[in-house]
């Protein structure tokens, strides 16, 4: 805030001490304080606030003397910004720092301070608390520098400092005081430090004013009192040391505050509390910092958890959230659903995972499991039952089925009833609906169908046919649509008036196997209504001309005799013979049915045969001036007219009147035989031809007078056979001089003429005419004048005259110089003379030569790129000129920049000059550029770590790089994708170092987060005790649960397999299972289940109680015959038997018999049975020697049906009992000692099956009751 402008408001003489005032002298020697070490970073949980003890300190001072201060801020939630110069609205004084009086007491040219290039930084912490910090320069002499170092406390709104009974400074009076924030600065703490020419000077600031009623104002629209941004401003009293002199004065900050950045930090961890502790005073001060580095390794609690439900598949849950609380991080909760289905739709868990996770990664979880179960069976609707004739096809609906849950399938169970027949029977349809969870409802409908209807037949359609038909008659078409079908076919036969006309009546029958009929008659009508064939007769014959005709004829019927065959013969029209070229021949035949048959036989004349010449001319030679004679060849033929043609031909031709003629005669008859043959007839011309008009030529001229040339003669001429404009006239002439010399007596100009014809005739002539010479030559050509470059060959014409006897020439060249030496005229003087001594006029031809081409750059390089690094190549110039040795070369050089420090261009333009002045320019560019990329002198290799180990982030990589050229910087990009697994990352890094220029190199990092850590059971059961045979399943994979840090939720738990440990009584199984991670990390525990072997073996044998006549009918004890059954093991069994009642060896008595069963265990069963002995051993039925009757000692009058033997013994189960004398049919019944009926019959034998030993009575009709003894 400006002082200045806020006198008006305060009194400045009141609130600051006077700028320079002598205070106090101050003795400084050892009196700056100076900390014991501390432990710069303290850890603790964020659940305990403790603050650090002010730190130790040595001194010389009294401590009386020194201030203490301590600054503290929270560093996890800051706002951080840049302060600039606060600009002033209108002509006011823009501001920073002033320090008032600081002129004037010889510490700076001026009290103005202005911020540099770099802003300064303002940071305000969560708790309040805020620094500016930065370098502040004098505006007179910047060499007079400081860094701020201000430190404010309070952060508080309008209604806070109000409260407080404090006010605001708004010195703009914009009234918006109550949207700012207020401060108070800490004093002492804060100051300025002296850098450069100031250095180990500070200055000591306190807040002012002292009551500390106006503070430091943040904020818009007037807070920094100089314009109406966000700004900052607040008053200081400045203090300092000079000498031993304390000088002290008021002062203000006022900036702008710009670019804030905010920084959130929701996590504790990174809440850390920063403890700045300061002693000092004006001799000097040290400082110390204390961070309370807070860890959160604390996850929320849960406040609220639902409870877990069992529902009918059809029931809507109640879907609470879970809600839980955290001491010190902002926390979420997040929900995962897990549907964990089961072979039905309706019986399903869903597992509802709520994890709340805080800031700082802890984390806590709990499921809520609800489980969903379908017990309600589906309700079925079935079709109603019907009746049907069996041609129709029965209707099967679906039955239909709903259930509130899950799908249901609908099975069908389809069986058939059979009727009487085929065609009749009954669909009974058994419907079962069961739903996916196994609940089921059944129904049943019948469909009866029944047969009624007689097959469809569809007998042949009535048949014409002829006596040679086919013998295909038709076949009946029957069909039943429900059973097989019989089809029975009768025939009848009616004769017609002719052996091949005839009737058939056939009868079909068709029965079902339910005995419906159908039935239908077809007629077949025969009869003979094809005629003859002729077979192979030919219809066509073909004969030569001169050939006489045979008769060639064949025919047959396939139903009758035929007649005679009969033929007439017609001439046939056209044809290339005379009369007729072909006779028609028609035959007739006729079969008993009176049906007949015509054939048309052609027979063909052919004439192959060509005519033949019977005069043919013979070649001839004639001149072109004669026609070709017209001499005609004979021909004659055999069959047919005959036609003459011919065509010339020319073979070869070398003029139109020499050549050589091929005539081509042919002959062609009537029916296109040809002969031909072919006359040669030369044609030439061997006459030259002849002037009518012969050319006009003089006898004489003189020199001088023009000669006749070849080419002006005039003549006219004729030939024999060529027209004039053909004719060929040639003409040449020549000088021959005469004995006297050409220059004294005449000479003679000699011409030779000639006439021919194309064809090479030819008529020569000759001609002289004679001339004298008296005349200086003539000239005929004189050279033009003509230019010349310098280095050109000069290359010049010949000058041209007429003279006698030949021309000599007189040539003399001068030089003309011109402005440079490659610049001249030659003036070329020629003079001719005859062969007689005459001479002829001079002519002058003049020459120039000049040097207009300039010098030529030789090897001159294209424009060249070079790298920054590259040394700059010097380039030699070489100048070629066409005409000067010595030539001129200027080099203008021209360096453009380019887009970065190491890209630029040099340009040389060169301009080169010869002695004539010509001029040629040049340039070529030599173009610097930095394509070579930066180089890393060092980067992070690739890593593998294991899940869960902290690395560096991105930017905090240790890298080094270097550029030939320019600087260069370097930048990261992170790429995460997953691995091949849950709980494995790849981090792909990307580190680009770019230069100035653009260029880049890039290296990568990988760095791989593994899981190789194997999960753990979460719950696993105990070890088990069980039943030797209670061990039948094994557990349910289903029921284990498992940890693991990587992949929690992708968890496969299996069983691996099992082992048997111990004997048959005690023994163990071990079974393995295995929790394996979604990494493939797997961990293996083993349940143990003891089987323990206590139960005894069951005896499945019903022992009845048994009853035996004689003791020795009791059989001995075999325990092997038992049915014993073991759970476990095998058994092993005995038995005695013990006497209850009575003296076996002298009465009936009575035995227990005690089996006794122990398995391998030693389980033991004891069981009795009761045996009951009814006879002594003295009774008869006992005694053994009593002898069976035979039959051969029966008397023949002994009593009839008497059993023999008796008494009898059964074997293996049974035994036979004759009956003796008593007939086959004798009815017969056998009781027991009871009286009861235990077998009948009507037979001379009884069969004994399954009696127990016993006295029985047999009774047959007629003859009374006999005793029967069964032994065993």
């Amino acid at each position: 805030m400006n002082l200045l402008k806020n006198i008006n408001l305060v009194v400045l003489s009141a609130l600051l001490s006077v700028a320079s005032q002598l205070t106090a002298q101050v003795d400084c020697v050892g009196c700056a304080p100076l900390f014991d070490a501390v432990t710069s970073i303290v850890v603790e949980s964020c659940e305990t606030l403790t603050p650090p003890t002010f730190p130790n300190y040595t001194t010389a001072c009294n401590q009386s003397e020194i201030t203490e201060e301590t600054f503290i801020a929270t560093l996890g939630h800051k706002t951080s910004c840049e302060g600039t110069i606060a600009e002033a609205i209108g002509a006011g004084q823009d501001l920073c720092l002033s320090l008032y009086g600081f002129a004037s007491a010889g510490l700076a040219p001026s009290d103005l301070f202005f911020i540099g290039s770099e802003p300064l930084q303002w940071t305000h912490f969560a708790n309040g608390s805020a620094t500016l910090t930065g370098l502040v320069y004098n505006d007179t002499d910047p060499s007079l520098a400081y860094n701020i170092d201000v430190y404010l406390e309070g952060g508080y709104n309008w209604t806070e400092w109000e409260a407080m009974g404090k006010q605001a400074l708004d010195g703009l009076f914009q009234d918006t005081h109550e949207n700012w924030i207020y401060f108070l600065m800490q004093n002492n703490i804060s100051k300025l430090i002296g850098v450069g020419v100031n250095q180990g000077q500070t200055i000591r600031l306190q807040h002012a004013p002292l009551s500390e009623n106006i503070g430091f104002q943040l904020g818009s629209m007037g807070a920094n009192n100089i314009n109406l941004n966000n700004g900052l401003s607040g008053w200081v009293t400045w203090e300092t040391l000079a000498g031993i002199d304390t000088l002290s004065g008021p002062g203000d900050i006022n900036i702008d505050i710009t670019n804030c950045q905010e920084t959130v930090s929701p996590c504790a961890d990174e809440d850390d509390v920063l403890y700045r502790f300061f002693a000092g005073n004006l001799c000097g001060y040290d400082e110390v910092d204390i961070t309370v580095d807070h860890e959160d390794n604390t996850a929320p609690t849960w406040t609220f958890f639902p409870s877990d439900q069992l529902l009918e598949c059809s029931d809507i849950a109640i879907l609470e959230d879970a809600t839980a609380t955290d001491l010190c991080s902002d926390f979420s909760i997040s929900l995962v659903t897990d549907t964990l289905l089961s072979s039905a739709v309706g019986n399903y868990n869903v597992t509802r995972t709520f994890t709340a996770t805080d800031a700082c990664g802890n984390s806590a979880s709990n499921t809520q499991t609800i489980v969903f179960q379908d017990t309600t069976t589906p309700v079925l609707n079935i079709p109603l039952d019907y009746t049907i004739e069996c041609s129709i096809t029965p209707t099967l609906d679906e039955a239909t089925s709903s259930d509130l849950c899950g799908s249901v399938e609908i099975t069908l169970q389809e069986s058939t009833e059979l009727g009487v027949c085929e065609g009749s029977y009954s669909l009974v349809r058994i419907f079962t609906a069961t739903d996916d969870a196994g609940n089921s409802t059944s129904a049943t409908q019948t469909i009866t169908i029944v047969d009624t209807t007689a097959p469809e037949l569809t007998v042949p359609n009535n048949l014409s046919l002829t006596c040679i038909g086919s013998n295909d008659l038709g076949t009946a078409i029957y069909s039943d649509l429900c059973s097989n079908v019989a089809l029975t076919i009768s025939s009848d036969t009616i004769l017609g008036i002719c052996p091949a006309n005839y009737s058939i009546s056939r009868t079909f029958t068709a029965t079902d196997n339910c005995g419906n009929t159908s039935s239908g008659v077809q007629i077949i009508d025969y009869s003979d209504t094809t005629s003859p064939d002729f077979g192979t007769t030919p219809y066509f014959i073909e004969l030569a001309c001169t050939e006489a005709i045979l008769l060639d004829v064949e025919a047959f019927d396939d139903c009758s005799e035929l007649s005679d065959i009969s033929f007439t013969d017609l001439a046939g029209s056209g044809g290339c013979m005379s009369p007729s070229s072909s006779v028609v021949r028609f035959f007739t035949v006729t079969d008993a049915c009176g049906n007949s048959s015509s054939l048309e036989q052609t027979i063909q004349f052919i004439d192959t045969v060509a005519p033949i010449f019977t005069y043919f001319p013979s070649d001839a030679s004639v001149d072109c001036s004669i026609s070709i004679p017209n001499d005609f060849p004979l021909i004659s033929d055999v069959c047919s007219s005959v036609e003459l043609q011919y065509s010339i031909d020319t073979i070869s031709s070398l003029t139109s009147n020499d050549l050589d003629l091929s005539i081509l005669w042919t002959a062609t008859d009537g029916c296109g035989n040809i002969t031909s043959s072919t006359q040669n007839i030369t044609v030439s011309d061997t006459q030259a031809p002849v002037f009518t008009l012969s050319p006009t030529l003089p006898a004489s001229l003189e020199l001088g007078t023009e000669t006749p040339l070849c080419n002006t003669l005039e003549w006219t001429a004729e030939d024999n056979c060529y027209s004039y404009d053909e004719l060929i006239f040639d003409c040449s002439l020549d000088t021959v001089f005469t004995d006297n010399g050409p220059c004294s007596g005449p000479f003679e100009i000699h011409y030779a003429y000639s006439l021919s014809d194309p064809s090479g005739n030819t008529s020569a002539y000759t001609h002289i005419i004679q001339i004298s010479d008296l005349t200086p030559p003539v000239w005929e050509y004189i050279p033009e004048d003509i230019a010349f470059a310098c280095n050109d060959e000069i290359i010049l014409e010949d000058p041209i005259a007429n003279g006698v006897s030949g021309i000599t020439w007189e040539i003399s060249v001068d030089t003309i110089l011109g402005v440079c030496p490659n610049n001249f005229d030659l003036y070329r003087t020629m003079i001719p003379t005859d062969g007689c001594g005459l001479q002829g006029d001079s002519q002058i031809q003049i020459i120039s030569i000049s040097d207009s081409q300039a010098p030529d750059f030789i090897g001159l390089p294209t424009d060249l790129s070079i790298s920054c690094e590259d040394e700059i190549p010097s380039v030699e110039i070489i100048l070629i000129d066409n005409c000067s040795e010595s030539t001129f070369v200027t080099d203008s050089t021209l360096v453009s920049p380019g887009s970065c420090g190491g890209n630029y261009v040099i340009l040389h333009e060169l301009t080169a000059e010869d002695l004539c002045g010509n001029v040629s320019t040049a340039s070529y560019s030599i173009s610097i550029t930095d394509t070579i990329a930066p180089v890393f002198i060092s980067s992070p290799e690739d890593l593998v770590l294991e899940l869960g180990t902290e690395f560096a982030p991105c930017y905090e990589a240790e890298i080094q790089i270097e550029d030939n050229c320019s600087t260069a910087e370097w930048t990261c990009e992170e790429l995460i994708e997953p691995g091949t697994c849950i709980g494995s990352t790849n981090y792909l890094r990307t580190y680009t170092a770019i230069d100035a220029c653009g260029n880049s190199s890039s290296t990568t990092q990988v760095i791989l987060i593994v899981d190789t850590t194997s999960p753990e059971f979460s719950n696993f059961p105990s070890t088990s005790t069980l039943p030797c045979d209670g061990d039948t399943l094994e557990l349910a994979t289903d029921t284990l649960f498992g940890f693991d840090l990587g992949s929690p939720n992708n968890l496969s738990i299996t069983f691996e397999g099992e082992s048997l440990e111990g004997d048959n009584c005690n023994s163990e199984v071990h079974r393995v299972y295995r929790i394996t991670d979604n990494c493939g990390n797997s961990f293996d525990s083993t349940h143990v289940t003891l089987l323990i072997d206590t139960v005894a073996p069951i005896l499945n044998t019903q022992l009845d109680e048994l009853s035996f006549t004689c003791l020795y009918d009791l059989p001995a004890c075999n325990e092997t015959a038992l049915d014993i059954t073991d759970n476990c093991n095998t058994t092993s069994s005995s038995c005695t038997d013990y006497t209850l009642e009575g003296d076996c060896d002298n009465e009936p008595c009575s035995i227990e018999r005690i089996y006794t069963i122990s398995d391998a265990c030693d389980n033991t069963l004891s069981v009795s049975q009761i045996i009951l002995i009814t006879a002594a051993p003295s009774d008869s039925l006992c005694d053994t020697t009593i002898a069976i009757i035979e039959p051969s000692n029966l008397a023949f009058d002994a009593p009839k049906c008497i059993p023999y033997p008796n008494p009898a013994r059964i074997n293996s189960g049974s035994t036979l009992i004759d009956l003796i004398r008593c007939p086959a049919s004798t009815p017969w019944i056998l009781l027991n000692s009871l009286g009861e009926q235990v077998a009948q019959g009507k037979s001379s034998q009884i069969i004994v099956d399954n009696l127990t030993q016993g006295l029985y009575f047999l009774r047959s009709e007629g003859f009374g009751t006999k005793r029967i003894v069964i032994l065993k």
